[in-house]
């Protein structure tokens, strides 16, 4: 039975931000305590304060526990209002989260293209999960005209700042020979970078290679240790790859 590598899309809402010095630090670093110690209700009214002066990072971390509910009520449409006014002020973490926030229509009409250019954004200034995600756009045609080459480009900065999932959806470009020439040594070794992090879909599909033998000669022992990787976090594709294996290794 001929299999095919697989990718999946993932946008997530990042963590809180380390910035440089500003004005309230002291305040930010008390809030920053309460919040290891799990006492919200104090963080935010210490976030709310200068957020409310307008220092940026506290505008993006009230934002946050709006989002994860926190201290206070969960409520997107606030976590969007104080994301908005940090993004504004440059906040690349915040523009980045706006950028989640229109994509999954949460607090806010979906709008991919509105979602697309918060990403670019923070995009700019490093943020490497809006690099991935947007990799993501190009190739899926979210909010912009469908474009493997750009997504390739994309993926290939998040993929080389460590992001494992931009990685192995690189890696599937040039199994597939999207904006890219088809390469499947080059798509192996970009699944063995993500693989080697606990991506389970990367492990699904260097199993795939190793058992048809595309860029690899065929080795059906190495596909039964990655399919078994893969399964044994629950990926229900590999689960089935490595029990037809096996049958046919009987």
């Amino acid at each position: 039975m001929k299999k095919t590598v697989l990718m999946t899309y993932l946008l997530a809402v990042s963590l809180p931000a380390v910035t440089a010095p500003e004005i309230g630090q002291r305040q930010l670093e008390q809030a920053a305590i309460a919040h290891e110690q799990r006492d919200y209700t104090r963080e935010v009214a210490i976030l709310l304060q200068l957020a409310e002066r307008g220092n940026a990072t506290a505008q993006y971390k009230i934002g946050v526990l709006y989002f994860d509910g926190h201290g206070v009520e969960k409520d997107y449409t606030r976590a969007h209002s104080w994301f908005e006014k940090a993004a504004i002020q440059g906040n690349a973490l915040a523009q980045y989260n706006l950028g989640v926030l229109y994509t999954n229509g949460q607090g806010v009409e979906k709008d991919y293209v509105i979602a697309r250019n918060w990403f670019e954004k923070a995009a700019e200034q490093g943020v490497v999960g809006a690099k991935y995600n947007l990799g993501v756009f190009y190739q899926r045609g979210r909010g912009v005209e469908q474009d493997y080459v750009r997504a390739r480009a994309w993926y290939e900065q998040a993929a080389t700042q460590g992001y494992a999932s931009a990685q192995r959806n690189l890696g599937v470009l040039y199994a597939n020979g999207q904006g890219v020439a088809k390469n499947y040594i080059t798509a192996r070794n970009w699944f063995e970078k993500a693989a080697m992090q606990g991506d389970a879909i990367a492990q699904y599909n260097l199993g795939v290679l190793y058992e048809s033998g595309w860029g690899v000669a065929q080795d059906y022992t190495r596909a039964r240790y990655w399919y078994g990787k893969a399964a044994s976090q629950g990926y229900t594709a590999a689960q089935t790859a490595l029990r037809q294996l096996q049958q046919i290794q009987r």
